[in-house]
C-alpha cells in the first residue's frame, strides 16, 4: 500500500529554514521530516525554491516572486508549445505550496524587517556641525553636518543591526558575523559585518567609500550588489541608475572626520574643493588662470588659515575674506 504523504507544516518550515525554531518545533519538524521519503522529496522542492529566493545577501521580496515565477513556470510554457500535458493538477498543488512557503518567509523576513523599522533613536546636526553616537553593539557612528541617523536602543532579540541615515556619516561596524549592520538610506542599503567606511547619500546620489574591511552595497535601482574592499568606492547615480565602481587614490573621502588631506598634483580647483567638503568653508578661485595650479601637499590636523597660508606662499596668490563668509582666492596684482 502507497505511504500517504502527511501535509507539510509551511510556517514551520519557514521557520525551520530560516533557523529561527525552537528545539521543540527542530524535533517536531525533523521527525515529520524522518516520517516518509514523500515528506523527504516535498521538503527538498521548497528548500531548493527558498534557496533561490534569498540568494542575494540582502534580500528583496520582488525579486524572490519573480525567481519563484521563474523556477515554477519557465518549463510549463515551454510544455504547452509541444503539446505536452505535463503540467497536471499535481503540479498545481505543488506550486500553491511552494507560493504559501515563500509567503511564510516573506512573513518572517518582514516581521524582523518591523521589528528593526521601529528605530525610536534619533540624532541629526546642522550646518557645520558633527556628532558622535557609540551604538549598543560597539559601534561608533560619526555624523557629518545636516545629516539624520535612525537607531534602536537594543539588537538583543533582532537578526540585524538596522539603521537608517540621510546625510553623511562615517561607520566603525563593530564585528558581528551572525548580525549584520545595514544601513538604509533613502537611495540604496548597505551590508557589513565589521569594517569602516563613509557613506554618502542625498537626493541625487549615493557615495560608499571604505577604509577596512568589507562592504555590500545594494542600491534601489538594482538587484545586483555592489561589493566594496579596503581603498575602494562607488557612485550611484539615482538620476540615471548609473553605478561607478572606483579604487580610491587617496582618504579625502574621511578628511572631514580625520583633517587629513593629502593631495598628489591635484589642480588648485580640485583641492579647493576637498578644503572646503573638510573645513565647511566657501572658498572661491576668483582668477580661472590659477585653478590649474598643481597641487603636491599633505595636511594633517591644520587650521584652515595654516592651509590658506600655505597655498598664498606656494603660489604666490592673494586669500581675502569677505564679510559674507567667502575667502576669495586671486592673482597677485603688481
Amino acid at each position: 500500500m502507497e505511504e500517504k504523504p502527511q501535509n507539510i507544516d509551511t510556517e514551520l518550515c519557514a521557520k525551520y529554514l530560516a533557523r529561527e525554531t525552537n528545539d521543540e518545533q527542530r524535533l517536531a519538524f525533523e521527525a515529520w521530516l524522518a516520517a516518509s521519503e514523500n515528506n523527504e522529496r516535498e521538503f527538498a522542492a521548497y528548500k531548493l525554491i527558498w534557496e533561490k529566493s534569498s540568494k542575494s545577501e540582502v534580500f528583496n521580496e520582488d525579486i524572490a516572486w519573480k525567481r519563484l515565477e521563474n523556477s515554477l513556470f519557465k518549463n510549463t510554457k515551454h510544455n504547452k508549445q509541444v503539446g505536452s500535458k505535463v503540467f497536471s493538477i499535481k503540479h498545481l498543488s505543488i506550486a500553491a505550496s511552494v507560493a504559501i512557503l515563500v509567503v511564510s518567509y516573506l512573513f518572517y523576513f518582514m516581521k524582523d524587517n518591523e521589528k528593526q523599522i521601529d528605530l525610536t533613536q534619533v540624532i541629526s546636526t546642522a550646518e557645520k556641525q558633527q556628532k558622535q553616537q557609540k551604538l549598543e553593539d560597539g559601534s561608533l557612528v560619526c555624523l557629518n553636518q545636516n545629516s539624520e541617523f535612525h537607531f534602536a536602543n537594543s539588537y538583543s532579540d533582532l537578526k540585524q543591526r538596522l539603521v537608517k541615515l540621510s546625510g553623511e556619516a562615517f561607520f566603525e561596524v563593530a564585528p558581528d558575523a551572525e548580525k549584520p549592520f545595514v544601513i538604509e538610506t533613502p537611495n540604496g542599503k548597505i551590508r557589513v559585518v565589521g569594517t569602516s567606511f563613509n557613506v554618502m547619500s542625498n537626493d541625487s546620489l549615493l557615495v560608499v567609500s571604505v577604509k577596512s574591511g568589507k562592504v555590500a552595497v545594494l542600491s534601489n535601482a538594482s538587484d545586483v550588489e555592489t561589493i566594496l574592499s579596503k581603498d575602494e568606492g562607488v557612485t550611484v547615480s539615482v538620476l540615471n541608475n548609473e553605478i561607478s565602481k572606483y579604487r580610491l587614490d587617496d582618504l579625502n573621502s574621511f578628511a572631514w572626520q580625520t583633517k587629513y588631506l593629502l593631495f598628489n598634483d591635484v589642480s588648485l580647483k580640485e583641492a579647493v574643493m576637498e578644503i572646503n567638503k573638510c573645513y565647511y568653508s566657501n572658498i572661491i578661485i576668483a582668477d580661472s588662470t590659477i585653478q590649474n595650479f598643481h597641487v603636491f601637499a599633505e595636511f594633517e590636523n591644520k587650521s584652515l588659515n595654516t592651509i590658506l597660508t600655505v597655498l598664498e606662499n606656494t603660489f604666490n596668490i592673494s586669500v581675502e575674506k569677505q564679510s559674507n563668509g567667502q575667502i576669495l582666492l586671486d592673482s597677485k596684482t603688481d
